[in-house]
């Protein structure tokens, strides 16, 4: 039933209705979502203007106990990475669609379910930066997986969990899960886990600066990535091999280096922006405005980070919000503007305390000796 049909008999013939009757249609009103948001591509935009409509629908659905209805909804709007919310990170809606699709789930005791919807929620909450929140769902997704024969479903969640310890700095218990990830993928051929393994033991490599090890892990990664022709994991590995590089250079003194790494840079960049990575796209962008502080180019570096701090913003992504925030204070002390670089630098340090980020740490440290 369509939502103006809906606003028409709420407000002209709903007294007139029985109980059954209005029940019926409240549930014809959800069914008119699932059919649009199941049927149609590039729905993303009409979903976020009609999301009122689509509240309402879900809340009376919830109250009349529709909880399979609930459940396929779920599904067409935040089941995977590309249903409509998550596609275009709506994380504040889909955060309220995971909850009703969590609830629906125990009611219909379906424990598989629970944990797909488990895992997207730690996924959404990750993306907001509330790493301990996020770790809880992501144990409670594994947990409920292990009951089940999921493999897919079990190493999803048990590299998301290596993903979410890699932010609260649990390195140890990171590499654990990465390393049963690529062990389990290996046994049963499945090269994109396996290469998505390689990637996060390479960046895991990295941040404890094993550094040749993080070179072979990530070229290990790459191979397999551009074998299978996996765009978006390509990006993401060559953001990575641009880091490493990066930060070889700083270390050796070697600028033939830092070349190296802006190459790598710009074709993660360039893959992210074809596909449609925005939340990969500030992350290079950051990265490249480092490589040009690093390079004494100043206003370069000013330009890639304000254009990544527009993309976080707009995602609401506030671990590149505090980074932006944090390098644009190191600017602001290049140039004179020392007072309020330090204003800056103070609020990018309350933030990561909230967070519990490592980018902390450094903070503390430029604040100690500002340079």
């Amino acid at each position: 039933m369509h939502p103006l049909v809906s606003d028409y008999l709420r407000l002209h013939c709903w007294q007139a209705l029985s109980q059954a009757k209005r029940a019926e249609y409240q549930r014809r009103h959800l069914l008119f979502y699932i059919e649009v948001y199941q049927s149609k591509e590039g729905v993303e935009a009409e979903l976020l203007f009609d999301w009122d409509n689509i509240a309402l629908a879900v809340e009376r659905a919830r109250h009349l106990g529709l909880w399979q209805d609930l459940l396929t909804l779920a599904e067409a709007l935040v089941g995977e990475r590309g249903t409509p919310l998550l596609k275009r990170y709506q994380l504040k809606q889909a955060l309220q669609i995971l909850e009703v699709a969590l609830e629906a789930a125990q009611q219909l005791k379906q424990s598989l379910q629970e944990a797909r919807f488990l895992l997207q929620r730690g996924i959404c909450r990750y993306r907001l930066a509330e790493y301990q929140p996020a770790y809880l769902d992501v144990v409670a997704s594994l947990q409920l997986a292990r009951q089940s024969t999921d493999a897919v479903l079990i190493s999803a969640a048990e590299l998301e969990l290596g993903r979410v310890c890699y932010r609260l700095t649990r390195y140890d218990e990171a590499e654990e899960h990465f390393e049963a990830v690529r062990a389990q993928a290996a046994a049963r051929r499945d090269l994109w886990q396996e290469a998505a393994a390689w990637h996060e033991l390479g960046r895991l490599a990295y941040r404890r600066h094993q550094f040749e090890r993080a070179v072979q892990l990530l070229a290990e990664a790459r191979r397999l990535r551009e074998q299978l022709g996996d765009q978006e994991g390509l990006a993401r590995t060559l953001h990575e091999q641009g880091r490493l590089q990066h930060e070889l250079a700083l270390r050796s003194q070697e600028p033939a280096k830092l070349d190296e790494a802006e190459s790598l840079y710009l074709l993660s960049l360039s893959l992210r922006r074809q596909i449609g990575d925005r939340v990969g796209e500030q992350a290079t962008l950051h990265q490249l405005g480092l490589l040009a502080f690093d390079r004494g180019n100043l206003s370069q570096a000013n330009a890639y980070y304000a254009e990544s701090m527009q993309l976080a913003r707009e995602l609401n992504d506030r671990f590149w919000i505090v980074h932006n925030q944090f390098r644009s204070a190191r600017l602001l002390w290049y140039q004179g503007q020392r007072q309020e670089a330090l204003s800056q630098a103070q609020e990018a340090l309350a933030l990561c305390r909230l967070l519990g980020i490592g980018l902390e740490r450094e903070i503390e440290e430029w604040l100690r000796a500002p340079a």
